[in-house]
């Protein structure tokens, strides 16, 4: 079950307050618009949502418990939006991919696929990926940069 603190919900550590409500002040400062998630009920830590950015705690253990437990409520509170990678590998080097993948990519710009390449050191290859959400337009993509890419090898 989900508790999100509001106003009323549970009142804020006092600043001011003896020294352990200090301590707790001074870990839990965050704007009043903030969106405090317990994901846990047997956890004393929150899950602070603060525009787009979700703060979770630094401890390992936490943050695996926690982000397993609040990663459900937030896919589907941002529609569960799935992305499909496919990767080319080449031996061509960024410089001389960059004019294809300028082309390639303001092809498929308005199909929501964007293009990376990624050096792979110390070897002279150059990774190509090519990510979006819909996988005929990821992998005709990834098929284009193969034909085009082998042409420059």
């Amino acid at each position: 079950m989900r508790r999100i603190m509001g106003d009323t919900a549970r009142a804020r550590p006092d600043p001011n307050g003896t020294s352990a409500e200090r301590a707790c002040a001074r870990m839990a400062l965050f704007p009043q618009s903030a969106r405090v998630t317990f994901v846990d009920d047997k956890l004393w830590v929150p899950v602070v949502q603060v525009q787009n950015v979700h703060v979770l705690p630094g401890i390992p253990r936490l943050f695996a418990r926690m982000t397993h437990a609040y990663l459900p409520e937030l896919a589907a509170e941002l529609g569960a939006r799935a992305f499909v990678r496919a990767e080319v590998e080449t031996r061509v080097s960024e410089s001389v991919l960059a004019p294809v993948l300028e082309r390639v990519q303001s092809e498929y710009a308005s199909r929501g696929v964007k293009l990376g390449s990624y050096p792979q050191w110390p070897s002279p290859h150059t990774l190509v990926s090519a990510v979006g959400q819909s996988p005929k337009d990821v992998h005709e993509c990834r098929d284009k940069l193969a034909l085009l890419l082998s042409d420059l090898s």
